[in-house]
């Protein structure tokens, strides 16, 4: 859904699907939330594992935080991304006391080389990347464990 909507918003000529320029992402990432807010409305009442739900709350959370910072600067959404699933992953082991090394260093890895890329293709700079990274990681990490 949010790429459909990237795609209708780009028939507008105004509208850059490149979303170069921070208040350009705004729209998308609205939307964005509203799409992932209705799935966690239509998962609410199955009888999944509750950490699925909080999984799509907090990446709501994640968006709406995105969307926020959005309006007056451009943060790193990709590594928003992996910072979120680091964060999953650590908080999961943390509260089920496991060792998932391999799976925390594969991660480490790829973090780094999306954000590699991004400063190579010049679409952020370092702050933006760390920022990025750490506020995905936070959130996620703070709404598996403390829920």
């Amino acid at each position: 859904m949010p790429l459909l909507t990237i795609a209708i918003l780009a028939l507008n000529p105004r509208f850059s699907y490149r979303m170069e320029i921070h208040y350009e992402r705004v729209l998308p990432l609205f939307f964005s939330a509203i799409y992932y807010y209705i799935g966690y409305y239509l998962l609410r009442n199955l009888s999944i594992y509750p950490i699925f739900k909080v999984f799509l709350i907090a990446s709501v959370l994640v968006i709406v935080v995105l969307l926020l910072i959005s309006f007056r600067w451009k943060i790193s959404a990709h590594m928003a991304g992996i910072g979120s699933i680091t964060g999953i992953i650590l908080a999961i082991s943390f509260r089920m006391g496991v060792n998932p090394v391999f799976i925390i260093a594969g991660l480490f890895l790829v973090a780094g080389l999306v954000g590699s890329a991004r400063l190579y293709l010049g679409k952020h700079n370092l702050l933006q990347i760390v920022s990025g990274y750490l506020m995905g990681l936070i959130i996620l990490f703070v709404s598996v464990y403390y829920v």
